[in-house]
């Protein structure tokens, strides 16, 4: 019966109903004792909704509960991606990528790992650390079959490499993006880096041509 007020908050949250499904997540917190496996997932989805609604610091403070007291739980590793978000929300750069490398870290073939490398690139090419960023973004990339995760990849790495100023396997990186998702964000925003990259290597008509695109997208 515990499990019933999980999905009836989950419900409504689904109906943006997001201050109810916090209620209801409470009432459960409260009915339960110490120290019962349930409060994990109740702690999880806790973060999970205040995240996605914009309330961090409950959303941080959920998150780190449950990494505390269960650490070795089946939500750890989600709550620890979820905490990351938070800190990677807030412009934490680093704090948000040691919590992306310690969920890869722990279990490097689990669900989550692959979503944690992708977000440590992305941090690492926040904190200018490209070369890093490239060595875990291509391992990333060598391991994605979706279509999403091929193209966010592929553009970290066109970013991590023109970072670098390497500028022609940019190019490879960012084509590469495009054509994983094509009429998606990562289609426009690697056209701009296609072009950027074509006017450092002073190829201004193909610049000239891919900049004019990107304008052109919606």
């Amino acid at each position: 019966a515990q499990r019933v007020w999980i999905w009836l908050a989950l419900s409504l949250d689904r109906l943006h109903r997001t201050p109810e499904a916090l209620t209801a997540l409470d009432r459960l917190k409260s009915a339960l004792p110490a120290g019962d496996p349930l409060a994990a997932e109740v702690w999880y989805w806790e973060g999970d909704v205040s995240r996605r609604d914009g309330q961090m610091v409950r959303a941080k403070l959920a998150f780190s509960r449950l990494i505390e007291q269960f650490p070795q739980a089946p939500w750890t590793a989600q709550a620890r991606l979820g905490l990351g978000l938070v800190y990677l929300s807030q412009q934490a750069f680093r704090q948000a990528r040691e919590q992306f490398r310690e969920v890869s870290m722990r279990n490097p073939e689990g669900v989550a790992a692959l979503d944690a490398r992708l977000l440590e690139g992305l941090c690492l090419v926040r904190l200018q650390r490209f070369e890093e960023a490239a060595g875990v973004l291509r391992v990333c990339l060598s391991a994605a079959k979706e279509p999403e995760m091929i193209a966010q990849a592929a553009f970290y790495l066109g970013e991590a490499l023109s970072g670098l100023k390497r500028y022609d396997p940019a190019l490879e990186a960012y084509r590469r993006a495009i054509e994983a998702l094509p009429s998606s964000k990562w289609q426009s925003l690697s056209l701009f880096g296609v072009g950027w990259a074509q006017f450092q290597l002073r190829d201004c008509e193909e610049s000239l041509a891919t900049l004019s695109r990107y304008l052109e997208e919606p």
